[in-house]
């Protein structure tokens, strides 16, 4: 059984890993949250350029930009994997897009395409 100098070591050590991560862009996932984009680019262009500019880096699953209130300029890109996720976000942030630098977090939670990617991969493991 850990003491309770230990236990209470862990759970800071976690807790400032946790703050850190969140000071410097969320936890890492495959999920990039991208805001400071040009409000009055339309939205399918937008995908695209967004589709293109990130595809660069690894596989995407999605591209998701609405232009709903309260939602103009910002999108998020889906990758496959965390670390092209990584890479672009390290890559592209600050990057001048449509007059704009771009400013990249990780997303706070999974995408519903990577949840839907998981189960998908569960189900055929379960299957066998």
């Amino acid at each position: 059984m850990a003491s309770p100098s230990a236990t209470t070591a862990t759970a800071t050590a976690t807790a400032t890993a946790t703050a850190t991560a969140t000071a410097n862009g969320g936890m890492p996932n495959s999920s990039l949250y991208i805001k400071n984009l040009n409000s009055k680019v339309k939205k399918e262009e937008l995908r695209r350029q967004l589709y293109a500019l990130f595809a660069t880096y690894g596989p995407i699953l999605d591209v998701v930009a609405t232009r709903a209130h309260g939602m103009r300029g910002q999108a998020f890109v889906i990758f496959h994997d965390i670390a092209p996720a990584t890479a672009a976000r390290r890559a592209l942030t600050g990057f001048l897009f449509y007059d704009s630098p771009l400013l990249i977090e990780y997303a706070r939670t999974k995408s519903r395409a990577t949840l839907l990617q998981q189960n998908r991969h569960e189900g055929l493991y379960q299957a066998a």
